[in-house]
This record gives structure tokens, sequence and C-alpha cells, in this order.
């Protein structure tokens, strides 16, 4: 399991250093990512890692907190990011881990 792990984040290292704008991956790669069968611990990683960045006590971007329900899991989380970025094409030009942040707060808000 820590194998298959360290493979996808050689990969992903791989991925944003070939797709630089700025040396970030954005949308149109993480969808690309997320949607190809053979990249899905790729795309899990990448998703695991801005969760636990954003799933932090008083994160908290213009008023709004990150308000996902405990009972989602990964695999849910991924596929919210896959269907908001097949919705909003003009959010794939950003930074991936944005339209992550992004797509969360459109499907879990929270009370302002």
């Amino acid at each position: 399991m820590l194998k298959s792990w360290f493979v996808g984040l050689v990969i992903l290292s791989g991925l944003a250093a070939e797709g630089r704008a700025g040396g970030f991956i954005n949308g149109h790669q993480l969808l690309e990512m997320c949607t190809d069968e053979s990249a899905q611990q790729v795309c899990l990683a990448y998703v695991a890692g801005v969760f636990d960045q954003l799933d932090v006590p008083g994160n908290n971007i213009g008023g709004i907190t990150l308000c996902i329900p405990p009972s989602k899991n990964i695999s849910q989380l991924k596929d919210v990011v896959i269907e908001f970025l097949r919705k909003n094409p003009e959010m794939r030009q950003y930074v991936a881990a944005t339209s992550v942040d992004v797509a969360w707060r459109w499907a879990y808000p929270c009370g302002h």
C-alpha cells in the first residue's frame, strides 16, 4: 500500500513539473487524471492532500469555512471535484487545489 502511494506521489510530481503554470497542476490536468482509470491512486492522493491542507481548525476563506459532512469518504469527495470541473469548465484553468477547494464549498455550503 505504501509503495503505491509513493509511486503516485512520484507520478504527481512529474505531472506538476510537466504542466507548469507556476509549478502546479491545473483543473484540466486534475480532471484528466481523475477520469483516467490508471491514474486513480494519484488522483485520490492529490484530493486527500488538498483535504488534509484545508481541514484544519480556523481554515476560513472569504468568511466561508469548509463544511464537508464527516460521513463523506475521499472517493466521494473526488466525485464532487469531477462533477464540479465538468459543470464549470472555466474553473479548469486555475490551480487544481483551488478548484478542489471551490468544488467542496459549492457542494457543501456552510452557514455564513
